[in-house]
């Protein structure tokens, strides 16, 4: 315990002056978050370590306390890009690191394109991963293409449930187990519509009426719902 103690203060100090040297940058935060996750627990957020490691009871109130960070949804997705930043592109990271004027896509661009990565094979993943890290895809054009995906997906599982009579398989971890039986399946596709439907017109109208520095601290709201669904419709995993 005493080791990974001393292992966390490390970590802290690193997260400390990552968030002083790169103020107007994601990057150092969300890789000292998902390093001290890997740390702590790395498939719980809510975990018994992180009470004995850090005295709170969760990854989320720690960032409230420890880094007095009122948005932890926000630092949730920061970590989830930082994961899909040293997955996809190691190097591009060693690049930031040491000429800070590299190219990185947005934490929010990146935690989206990460969802994505269970959904679709793994050609049109690396085709995928290659544009949104040059640039050439926007956060809300990645939204449109993960709405069409899932919307496609839930089609073609409703069909083969409706032809072959089998239990519903999600390709989903549920939060809730029962979502994975046939007779709950009314309830994970309105579940699954709000999320793909009503939200993303939802933010449209937004982008629409409130545009600006106004519209974006609307928008930010309007995410932190979305991920507060999400997280209740699947049990998510610590990046």
């Amino acid at each position: 315990m005493q080791d990974k103690k001393d292992q966390l203060e490390i970590l802290e100090k690193e997260l400390s002056i990552a968030t002083q040297e790169e103020a107007n940058s994601w990057v150092g935060r969300g890789i000292g978050y998902y390093k001290i996750t890997q740390l702590i627990d790395p498939n719980n957020d809510k975990s018994s370590e992180w009470k004995k490691l850090t005295g709170y009871p969760s990854f989320s109130q720690y960032v409230m306390g420890k880094w007095k960070d009122k948005n932890p949804h926000r630092a949730i997705r920061q970590r989830i890009a930082a994961k899909n930043l040293m997955e996809n592109k190691p190097e591009l990271l060693e690049e930031y690191k040491s000429k800070r004027c590299t190219f990185i896509p947005g934490f929010t661009v990146l935690c989206k394109l990460d969802s994505m990565k269970h959904g679709i094979d793994n050609d049109d993943l690396n085709s995928l991963v290659e544009e949104v890290y040059s640039g050439k895809i926007a956060r809300i054009e990645l939204e449109d293409m993960a709405r069409e995906n899932l919307e496609s997906n839930k089609s073609k599982k409703t069909k083969k449930i409706t032809n072959s009579k089998k239990p519903y398989v999600s390709p989903y971890y549920y939060s809730d187990e029962r979502l994975d039986e046939e007779e709950f399946r009314d309830v994970y596709i309105e579940r699954e519509s709000f999320l793909i439907k009503v939200i993303p017109k939802f933010k449209d109208k937004m982008n629409e009426l409130y545009p600006g520095v106004q519209g974006d601290n609307l928008r930010e709201l309007i995410t932190q719902i979305e991920d507060e669904c999400r997280s209740i419709n699947y049990n998510v995993e610590a990046a």
